[in-house]
């Protein structure tokens, strides 16, 4: 073996870089303990995303700032609707429901007909597009101009809970703990961006009786009343009272076989000023829903 000889310098000069790249690989983990001591939590909570790994334009286009007041939206979303604007005219807004993995323009004309089976070119097309309640009013303005129950229509043709597109994915709803991972809603216009929080999700037969966008307190109350009834998941984190407004995504299923002549509804409430999207919300299973009449 060779004799290495060292001089003091070098000595102080290898220890001092050591020192310095021990400092420099103790650094790299901070904040992993923290996050992953909150993974423990129940499953049915929802909690917000620690990662810091998400691109800041994601973080913003899912309204991070939303605290329940009139927030313009990013960068991102607006161009998003400027640009199928300048291809329909009909575009009013964009809607974002990761339950449904669903990230679309909102079209409204003047009927619910037209984009029944037109796509957002116009032309025929199976899935249609998604497209607000022709009597709904604010769909291209802010929160304050929406009319209380705001709704939103969008086809479901096969119930796939893995694969569905456009509305399929939300019949999984009916289990809490997919609820807890997916408990918000977002519905943005070139001015506003609303964070809605899902509190029902329910079996309708095909009536009309929660698709009323403009109702009285006592018709409204009896909308939330009757879908906290029906509803296959409860919660004790979002209630829902006649001050609010709230977010109605509907269409079509066949989960008991009837022909497709039953529908599925999730209701979420706009976010109340001081509210934000790392509300925590936990979701039980309710044992004894009222079922549809179909």
């Amino acid at each position: 073996m060779r004799n290495v000889k060292v001089t003091s310098k070098k000595f102080l000069a290898l220890l001092l870089a050591l020192l310095m790249l021990t400092g420099l690989l103790a650094g790299c983990g901070g904040g992993e303990e923290s996050s992953s001591s909150t993974s423990a939590s129940t499953s049915t909570t929802s909690r917000p995303s620690s990662s810091s790994n998400s691109s800041s334009s994601s973080s913003e286009a899912k309204g991070e700032i939303e605290t329940g007041e009139v927030t313009p939206p990013s960068e991102d979303i607006l161009k998003k609707i400027e640009d199928l604007k300048a291809e329909n005219s009909d575009t009013v807004g964009w809607l974002i429901a990761d339950g449904a993995d669903c990230d679309l323009g909102v079209l409204q004309t003047t009927d619910n007909q037209f984009y029944h089976r037109r796509g957002y070119d116009k032309e025929y097309a199976w899935l249609g597009a998604l497209f607000l309640d022709y009597e709904v009013t604010g769909g291209s303005g802010t929160r304050e101009d929406i009319s209380r129950n705001f709704i939103v229509y969008g086809h479901n043709v096969d119930d796939d809970r893995e694969n569905g597109e456009m509305f399929a994915k939300l019949i999984n709803y009916d289990d809490p703990e997919y609820a807890a991972e997916h408990p918000y809603i977002w519905y943005y216009t070139e001015e506003d961006s609303m964070l809605f929080y899902v509190f029902a999700a329910f079996l309708s037969e095909a009536t009309d009786w929660y698709i009323y966008p403009n109702q009285t307190d006592e018709e409204f109350q009896a909308v939330i009343d009757e879908a906290l009834d029906r509803s296959q998941i409860l919660t004790d984190d979002i209630d829902v009272t006649v001050d609010d407004k709230i977010i109605t995504l509907a269409t079509c299923t066949n989960q008991n076989d009837k022909n497709w002549q039953e529908r599925w509804v999730v209701m979420g409430r706009l976010a109340r000023e001081g509210e934000d999207h790392e509300m925590e919300i936990e979701y039980t299973l309710n044992p004894d829903p009222k079922p549809s009449a179909a």
